[in-house]
């Protein structure tokens, strides 16, 4: 499990003081994760960043929502990108768990 700042984060619109600044935060404004000049580029980055922890949050629900048939025809849960039995964890190639393990600081 991540040990980020929960969400959800915010992405925010420059604001009178700061009309050159895009930003996005969290905590109800507490924590900044971002910040940066505003241009079509940083904007795009900061709702990307901003929809992280909700990105993460739906790799997790669909991580074993996949189902698979095992050797005896019963009915298991399984990733939808590997196809491996939960109880045997990923593939070594899966691209879901490598996003998972990214976002939570591990291998990438």
């Amino acid at each position: 499990m991540s040990k980020h700042t929960p969400g959800p984060w915010h992405s925010n619109p420059p604001k009178a003081q700061n009309p050159s600044r895009v930003s996005v935060t969290a905590c109800s404004g507490f924590v900044r994760i971002y910040e940066a000049h505003l241009s079509q580029e940083t904007a795009a980055n900061a709702s990307l960043i901003a929809s992280a922890p909700d990105l993460l949050n739906a790799l997790r629900d669909v991580e074993w929502g996949g189902t698979e048939r095992d050797e005896d025809g019963v009915e298991v849960h399984a990733c939808p990108w590997c196809g491996c039995e939960k109880d045997m964890g990923h593939d070594s190639g899966c691209g879901l768990a490598k996003a998972i393990a990214k976002a939570e600081g591990g291998a990438s």
